[in-house]
C-alpha cells in the first residue's frame, strides 16, 4: 500500500532532521504548508546523507530549497570523493504519480546555470554555496551527481526520461563527468526499512 510506505517514510524524516531543516522562511505559513516544505527539503537532505554518507546535521545545511531555487533543492560537494551532488525533490503524501516534466526541465536548467557559474539565477542559499559549487566545476576529477527524488510510485514519464538521457548525451562528451540517479518511493522505503541502500 503506497499510503503506508509514504507515512513510514515520513516518520523517518521527522524523527532524522527534526529541528535541522531551516524553515524561517514559513515562520508564518500554515501547519500544513510547513509540513509540506518541511517533508520535501528533509527528503533532498535525506537522499544526500546516504548517497554521500555524511550526517544529518551535514546533510541539513546542504538544502538550498526556496523561493529562486531554479529547480534546485539541495548542493554537496564531496571533496574526498570528488563528487558533486544536485538535487530535486518532490514530496507526494498520497504516494502516486512521478515528478512533472516542467520540473525536471527546470532542474536541468538549474545544473546548466550551476556549471555555467551563473549564480545571479539563484537564490541566497545556492549563492552561498558558490565557492563550494566552483572548487567543484573548476576541477576535472569531479564527478557530478543529478539527483532527483520523490515519494510517487511511478518512474518518469517516458518524455521526463529523455530530458535527462539528453542531458547525459551532452554533458558526457568527450568524457563521462555526470550521472543521473532516480530515488522513487520503493528506493526511498527499501533504505528506510533498512533492505537496500542507495550506494
Amino acid at each position: 500500500m503506497a499510503i503506508l510506505h509514504v507515512q513510514q517514510i515520513r516518520g523517518h524524516l521527522e524523527k532524522t532532521f527534526a529541528g535541522l531543516i531551516e524553515m524561517s522562511d514559513y515562520a508564518t505559513a500554515s501547519p500544513e504548508q510547513r509540513g509540506q516544505v518541511f517533508l520535501t527539503r528533509s527528503l533532498a537532505a535525506f537522499a544526500i546523507m546516504h548517497l554521500a554518507d555524511i550526517t544529518p546535521q551535514r546533510s541539513a545545511a546542504a538544502v538550498t530549497d526556496g523561493t529562486g531555487d531554479n529547480g534546485v533543492d539541495a548542493i554537496y560537494f564531496d571533496e574526498v570523493e570528488r563528487r558533486l551532488y544536485i538535487v530535486q525533490s518532490k514530496w507526494a503524501s498520497d504516494g502516486k504519480g512521478s515528478v512533472e516534466r516542467g520540473d525536471i526541465q527546470k532542474f536541468i536548467t538549474g545544473i546548466h546555470d550551476l556549471i555555467n557559474t551563473r549564480f545571479e539565477r539563484f537564490n541566497s542559499r545556492v549563492q552561498a554555496k558558490q565557492g563550494e559549487v566552483e572548487a567543484a566545476v573548476f576541477d576535472a576529477t569531479t564527478k557530478i551527481v543529478a539527483v532527483v527524488a520523490h515519494t510517487g510510485q511511478d518512474p518518469l514519464a517516458k518524455e521526463s526520461q529523455q530530458d535527462l538521457d539528453d542531458l547525459l548525451v551532452e554533458m558526457n562528451q568527450p568524457t563521462e563527468t555526470i550521472e543521473v540517479r532516480v530515488l522513487r518511493q520503493i528506493n526511498l522505503h527499501g533504505v528506510v526499512a533498512g533492505t537496500t541502500t542507495m550506494a
